[in-house]
């Protein structure tokens, strides 16, 4: 009755009735009063809000509404609005009876007179709950994607239309730079797939979504890795009016990931690796480690670990016991001994890693690998070559060919091993030198002993009669004291007579004999100096082949030479003294022997020969000083003469513990097994091949 309008005719009010009636089956339908009052409302209207007609008849409009929301101006800006005759149409939010959100996609329409003037409001609503509901879901995983993804859409030529802050953060660029520009801009510069490009594009624009991981250019010019999906968007009409771009950073992971894959790639070409299952069966295996065992991919896959392994070596426990602990998943690394195709030994540096699954438990094992068998085989050469040398041989030589890294090494070791041969045999020529020299050094050290310990008994029989000729000397002096005490009473007693004056003759005899006597000890001091002198020069020549060991003794030597020379210079002059003395003895004699009978000619002569007699006495005094002086040097020398004696005799003891070590040194010299052809049994030299 609400629709009912002024009848023209017939038809048009039954087309009115039949569309009113339509309207109220199939929509949600209401009625106000122009200040919002209730008057009627449908059932598909009570039905969306959970009341009856008796609950909301009389209510005003703002009961479907939020306290909040009714007390405000645009609520009753809204209801002037309409009775003004103004509609309004939008999706409005609305309260069931039970308080929970209902949606409605409504028009407010007012209802005119036949003057064109409202009269009352009418509401044609649908409800939209559920699709608002789907709506907003969708537009939270919207809101949910622009927080967690990078989001960009484009024109499906590729001109940008937007983005969000993801996207801009991550390539570096504000909205207003980007938009309006084409998708290339995010391009690598210098990327030649032109054609791919135009490709990738003309297939968005036909409607199929791009997934994939792409480089792309940010403004910093840097690179940026982006997993996205590229999804055409269609309009009701079916056709692809853009394209949303939804990515995800990925740059440091596709790094990492780069970094890891080059890794392995630069494994796989430097290192063998190869794969088995946990039982030890063969799954795959690189080019290097097929090269190092000499088989093809297809006669190892599937087969197990064992065609590497010695037979015996397969069935040991220890082998088991292996397989054993890579399946709890304990990695194994170490040097292994192998055998490749035709039996061939090879030897390689590996490490056994488990490989787990995302539950934790290992499902196959990888094996990285390094050929060492030079290394090892080298080493095992070396070994042997230490063993020989250890062993005294020094004949051993490394013959086996070996890889280039060891081809130095095996000839340092021939050139060392060769350098000791000719080390011992050139030990072996001079201990059997120092040997020789050693016995020749001790001869002549002991013939020199002998020599100086017989000049050593000559000094002590010189120093002897030295003694004793100091003794006459001073004997010889005290006669001449005597003497001239007796000249003196003979001056006194002058006038006794002749007597007295043979007294006197026979004593100027006995001076006289004295003086000879002494001229002659004057002689024998001199041939003493003479004699020690020589012996002195042939100890200096002697010190001198001594060389620095005889230096001390050369010294001593040349202060005995000067002693002796001193020694001889107060011989002489003491002889000339004497011989003086003894021509004025014989002209006190001639004297007396002329004036025997005249008192006055003896007195006169006495008192000559007491004078003569005081400097025989004061010659002799300084005589018995130059002896005493003599004696002792020639005491000195003997000294010298026995260290020099002793210190050969050391020296001779040093000389034959000298020959003793070079023996010694010689016999350890001979455990060494070397090619000296002339000292020992001919023999072939050994070779390792």
């Amino acid at each position: 009755m609400f629709f009912k309008r002024p009848r023209r005719d017939d038809a048009p009010s039954n087309e009115a009735e039949t569309l009113a009636n339509v309207i109220s089956r199939t929509r949600a339908v209401i009625w106000f009063d122009l200040d919002g009052t209730i008057l009627d409302a449908n059932a598909v209207f009570l039905a969306a809000v959970g009341y009856r007609l008796e609950e909301v008849v009389g209510q005003h409009h703002s009961i479907f509404l939020p306290k909040a929301d009714a007390e405000t101006s645009e609520y009753k800006a809204f209801w002037q609005g309409l009775a003004a005759g103004e509609t309004y149409s939008d999706q409005y939010r609305r309260i069931a009876k039970t308080g929970e959100d209902v949606w409605l996609q409504a028009i407010y329409a007012p209802v005119l007179d036949e003057d064109g003037k409202p009269v009352k409001i009418v509401k044609v609503a649908a409800d939209i709950t559920a699709r608002k509901a789907h709506d907003v879901e969708t537009q939270a995983r919207i809101d949910a994607i622009d927080q967690s993804q990078a989001v960009i859409e484009f024109e499906p030529d590729g001109t940008i239309i937007t983005a969000n802050k993801n996207f801009l953060d991550t390539v570096h660029y504000t909205l207003e730079e980007i938009v309006g520009q084409k998708h290339r801009m995010f391009l690598v510069p210098g990327d030649p797939a032109h054609d791919e490009y135009q490709e990738f594009w003309k297939t968005l624009a036909s409607g199929q979504a791009i997934q994939g991981e792409f480089r792309r250019f940010s403004k910093l010019q840097r690179e940026v890795w982006l997993q996205a999906n590229y999804t055409p968007i269609r309009n009701t009409s079916g056709e692809v009016y853009k394209i949303v771009k939804f990515a995800n950073d990925i740059t440091s992971t596709k790094r990492e990931s780069m970094d890891k894959s080059s890794q392995i790639t630069a494994l796989n070409r430097s290192l063998g690796v190869i794969e088995f299952n946990m039982d030890g069966t063969i799954r795959t295996a690189n080019n290097a480690f097929l090269e190092a065992m000499g088989y093809s991919l297809d006669e190892v896959k599937g087969a197990h670990h064992r065609i590497f392994m010695h037979p015996d070596e397969a069935k040991s426990p220890e082998y088991n016991a292996f397989w054993e602990d890579l399946r709890n998943g304990e990695f194994q690394s170490g040097e292994y001994r192998r055998f490749a195709k035709g039996s061939r030994e090879v030897w390689i540096q590996a490490s056994y890693n488990p490989i787990f699954s995302s539950y934790g438990k290992p499902y196959k094992v990888v094996k990285f690998a390094s050929d060492v068998t030079g290394r090892i085989k080298a080493t095992h050469a070396i070994a042997a070559g230490l063993d020989a040398l250890e062993a005294g041989d020094l004949n051993y030589r490394i013959t086996q060919e070996m890889t280039e890294d060891f081809q130095a090494l095996k000839t340092k070791f021939n050139t060392t091993v060769e350098t000791l041969d000719n080390m011992v045999h050139e030990i072996l020529s001079l201990s059997a030198t120092i040997a020789e020299e050693s016995a020749s050094i001790d001869s002549n050290v002991a013939s020199q002993s002998r020599q100086w310990e017989r000049q050593a008994a000559t000094i002590e029989e010189t120093s002897a009669a030295m003694e004793q000729m100091s003794a006459t000397v001073i004997r010889t002096a005290e006669n001449s004291k005597e003497a001239s005490s007796a000249a003196n009473s003979a001056q006194i007693v002058a006038e006794e007579g002749k007597t007295d004056i043979s007294h006197a003759i026979a004593a100027m005899d006995e001076i006289k004999a004295s003086s000879d006597a002494i001229s002659k000890i004057v002689e024998l001091i001199d041939a003493i100096s003479f004699q020690t002198n020589l012996l002195a020069l042939n100890a200096g020549v002697e010190a001198a082949r001594a060389g620095e060991a005889g230096r001390g003794f050369a010294v001593v030597a040349s202060e005995v030479r000067a002693l002796a020379q001193r020694s001889a210079d107060a011989a002489t002059e003491i002889k000339g003294l004497i011989e003086t003395s003894h021509q004025q003895v014989m002209r006190g004699a001639q004297i007396v022997e002329k004036s025997g009978g005249s008192l006055d000619s003896i007195l006169n002569a006495v008192a000559e020969v007491v004078n003569g007699i005081s400097d025989i006495s004061i010659a002799g005094n300084e005589q018995a000083t130059g002896v005493k002086e003599i004696t002792k040097s020639v005491n000195d020398f003997a000294s010298v003469l026995q260290t020099a004696a002793a210190t050969s005799e050391e020296n001779s003891a040093a000389a034959t513990n000298l020959a003793n070590q070079a023996r010694e040194l010689r016999r350890l010299v001979d455990h060494f097994n070397h090619g000296d052809k002339a000292d020992m049994p001919a023999q072939d030299s050994r070779r390792v091949a």
